[in-house]
C-alpha cells in the first residue's frame, strides 16, 4: 500500500522533531575519564584531594560520577563537578526546557545536601536558570528534572551546568557524604512564551547560582509597579545589606549580590512591594 505524500511528509517531520527532543551533553553518561576527571567536566580535585572519582555503580554504562565531600585537617571539602574542560560551560543553539539525570545520594548529617544548577548565557548575559536542592537521600538511582526559567526570548549560546555535593553548615561530620550522578539530557523546550503576556502575580526566584561565591542573581516579577525593597540578612535576623529601594515597574527585574566581603554561611533575601512580602534562603560558600 502506498502511503499519501502529504501523509509521508508528516511523518518524517514527526520522526525529525522526536529524535531533537534530547540534546547532547559533553560526556553526559561519564563514560570517558581522565585519571579522577571527567573528561569535558572541571572538577573540585586539586592535588592530592580528591573528591569526584568514577564509580562503576553506574545506572547505565560503565561508569558514573561518584562526588564525596572530604574533611581535611577539620576542613570540610566541597565536591563538585561543572560542565566543560575549564567549567565554564559548552555552546549551545537552542532553548532547553529542564535538565534531566539519575542520582544517589548518601549523607553522614542531616545538612549535607546536593545541589544541581543549570544556566544559559548569550554572551555575557544570563538569560535562563534552574536550580534544585536535594536534601533526602536516595539509596537507589531516582529521575530528576530541573525546570529552567527564561528571562528573555533570546537563543543562548552557552549552558553551564554545576552540580555540588556540600554541608550547609560546612559541618567536618559531613566527610563521606555523596552523590553518584548519571545520564544526563536536556529537553528542548517545545514553545516561546510570549513576552508582551501580562504578568499577573508576584513572584521572588530562588537566587542562580545557589550556593555561590562571590556573586548571585536574584530575580523578581511584580505585576505593578510599586516601590521595591529588597534586603539581605544574615541568620541572627541582622540587615547586612540593602540591595534595592526604589520604584520598580511591572515586570521581572534583575538584581546582583555580590558578598565578597561576607563570610561564608547561610542568609535570607526579602523583597517588600505593595502588600507582598517573600522570604528566601541562600548560601555563601568560599
Amino acid at each position: 500500500m502506498k502511503t499519501p505524500t502529504g501523509q509521508l511528509k508528516f511523518m518524517l517531520v514527526l520522526m525529525l522533531t522526536a529524535s531533537s527532543v534530547f540534546a547532547q551533553i559533553p560526556n553526559e553518561g561519564f563514560e570517558q575519564w581522565n585519571g579522577n576527571n571527567p573528561s569535558n567536566w572541571a572538577t573540585s580535585n586539586t592535588g592530592n584531594y580528591i573528591f569526584v572519582t568514577p564509580s562503576s555503580n553506574s545506572f547505565s554504562g560503565s561508569f558514573a560520577a561518584r562526588l564525596e565531600t572530604k574533611a581535611f585537617s577539620g576542613v570540610l571539602g566541597q565536591a563538585f563537578i561543572s560542565a566543560g574542560p575549564d567549567g565554564e560551560g559548552f555552546a549551545v543553539n537552542q532553548r532547553h526546557g529542564q535538565l534531566s539525570l539519575y542520582y544517589k545520594f548518601f549523607k553522614t548529617t542531616p545538612t549535607a545536601f546536593l545541589t544541581i544548577s543549570v544556566g544559559f548565557k548569550k554572551g555575557e548575559e544570563g538569560i535562563g536558570a534552574g536550580v534544585l536542592s536535594i536534601n533526602d537521600a536516595a539509596d537507589q538511582y531516582t529521575p530528576v528534572s530541573v525546570p529552567v526559567t527564561y528571562f528573555t526570548n533570546d537563543i543562548p549560546e552557552i549552558a553551564v551546568i554545576t552540580i555540588t555535593v556540600n554541608d550547609q553548615y560546612m559541618n567536618p561530620a559531613a566527610s563521606g557524604s555523596y552523590a553518584e550522578i548519571d545520564n544526563l539530557s536536556f529537553e528542548l523546550l517545545t514553545g516561546v512564551s510570549d513576552e508582551n503576556t501580562a504578568v499577573t502575580d508576584y513572584k521572588l526566584d530562588q537566587n542562580f547560582p545557589n550556593p555561590f561565591n562571590p556573586s548571585t542573581t536574584i530575580r523578581f516579577t511584580i505585576p505593578e509597579s510599586g516601590n521595591t525593597t529588597l534586603r539581605v540578612y544574615n541568620v541572627l535576623g541582622s540587615e547586612v545589606a540593602t540591595l534595592l529601594n526604589e520604584v520598580k515597574t511591572s515586570g521581572t527585574h534583575e538584581v546582583v549580590f555580590n558578598a565578597s566581603d561576607m563570610p561564608s554561611g547561610t542568609y535570607f533575601y526579602s523583597i517588600e512591594v505593595n502588600n507582598f512580602r517573600e522570604v528566601k534562603k541562600m548560601i555563601l560558600m568560599k
